[in-house]
């Protein structure tokens, strides 16, 4: 038995992720505070690169991969894992400074990088997928151990909220469940961090408040994946959730714009804001029916199969396709919004298996410039924050996750060349009348 933390008394709150708690702002109920705004405190403001890591050409520690990991320090030092696997260090204004890691299997080596963060001393902790385990360095660069992760346990979290530190310098690991036994979603309890105690030891495990996702409906659960519900069915409601160094939790269900923000010392704070919803257009409807309808491929010689029975498609976009909880107490979200469509290319349909053909236009559930709206740590819409077209992240959890500190994000971008670089930039907001 895991000592008592402050997330583990989440797990049995009754609060639902849901409401919209009413057009009063703030009101009180319990130990609930409802937030509604009807409009944003600050409108709109966009995004100045102040520095860069990354380039075309130059000093190999400066060239990055297609998919560089990255976190932050305290200090605003960079840490970066590329997608050969170098570990490398730079300072808040982008210079090199060492390489903690390169790539191997060996001790203080790494492989395969999905997750990294440094603690409040200086330890950097970096969730090593390919050689399944954590390795934790010293703020000298140094490797101090390596946790073996038990697979068991299931497959680790990806992106920024896979591999976390508290405010005691305990070390908390996103958990996935098995995908079969009576650890999975099928008994409707979601396992969300857990806290290394020792080598292959999870202790003191979270689980999301069942209501969590009220008024989202639960399907495939053997195949959830990242820090949301069926990636498989991207453009539904899902329960969303993110969590925040000091034990704080947000959680929602996506199909109205509103969700709970708990705080480890007390006290539940429901999120909401103004929203209609964006429809989808005749032409989205049938292409995600006739693609989920496609059967899955399979190697040569074998048969395909058709894929299970999924629910019809609504007409009404998600509210929300991420969150994100600063340390700050800030509260980011990647709000729903009209997606993209485009031609589908000679490529695309020559990849299709014998027999299946792809629709003539195929959309997407996202737009890089969609932006984030920014929610205060009182719950107020701060207002939006538009991204560029160049941005490279997408709205599940991955190796290119944001860093939002105040107001300053760090971000993967691609250049005019299509090179991947991480920028550090500025959120300027619009001067007040």
């Amino acid at each position: 038995m895991g000592r008592t933390v402050p997330w583990v008394a989440l797990s049995i709150l009754g609060v639902g992720g849901c409401g919209d708690g009413g057009l009063g702002s703030p009101r009180q109920l319990g130990d609930t505070t409802f937030v509604f705004s009807p409009s944003p405190l600050r409108g709109e403001a966009t995004l100045r690169e102040v520095s860069r890591v990354g380039m075309i050409d130059g000093p190999p520690e400066y060239l990055l991969g297609g998919s560089p990991a990255f976190t932050v320090g305290p200090d605003g030092s960079l840490f970066v894992a590329d997608i050969r696997g170098d570990l490398r260090s730079y300072d808040p204004d982008g210079r090199f400074v060492r390489t903690l890691a390169r790539q191997g299997e060996g001790p203080g080596e790494v492989t395969y990088v999905v997750g990294m963060d440094v603690s409040v001393d200086g330890r950097l902790a970096v969730l090593d997928f390919g050689n399944g385990r954590v390795s934790v360095f010293s703020a000298d660069g140094d490797l101090v151990r390596d946790i073996r992760l038990r697979p068991s346990a299931g497959r680790p979290g990806y992106g920024r909220d896979a591999v976390r530190w508290d405010e005691r310098g305990e070390l908390w690991i996103a958990l996935h469940p098995p995908r079969s036994g009576p650890d999975t979603l099928g008994a409707r309890r979601r396992p969300l961090y857990g806290r290394l105690a020792g080598h292959e030891e999870v202790r003191d495990t979270l689980f999301l408040p069942p209501r969590a996702w009220e008024g989202c409906e639960r399907r495939l659960p053997t195949y959830a994946t990242g820090f949301f519900e069926d990636r498989r069915v991207p453009h539904m409601p899902f329960a969303h959730w993110a969590g925040s160094r000091s034990g704080a939790l947000a959680f929602g269900c996506s199909a109205r714009y509103a969700f709970d923000l708990v705080r480890p010392r007390g006290g539940v704070t429901r999120i909401s804001r103004a929203w209609e919803p964006p429809l989808r257009t005749d032409g989205e409807v049938t292409f995600f029916a006739d693609v989920l309808r496609m059967p899955i491929s399979r190697p040569p010689g074998a048969q395909l199969s058709a894929p299970s029975p999924l629910p019809e498609l609504p007409r009404e976009r998600p509210a929300f396709l991420r969150l994100w909880l600063a340390q700050d107490g800030r509260t980011w979200a990647w709000p729903g919004a009209p997606g993209r469509g485009r031609a589908t290319t000679v490529e695309e349909r020559r990849r299709m298996p014998p027999g299946i053909e792809l629709p003539p236009m195929r959309w997407t559930y996202w737009n890089p410039t969609d932006g984030f709206d920014v929610f205060g740590a009182d719950g107020r819409w701060i207002g939006r924050v538009r991204t560029p077209e160049r941005w490279a992240a997408a709205p599940y959890p991955g190796r290119l996750d944001p860093y939002f500190r105040g107001d300053t994000v760090w971000a993967v971008l691609r250049d005019e060349f299509d090179v991947a670089y991480i920028a550090r930039l500025e959120v300027e907001w619009p001067s007040p009348d």
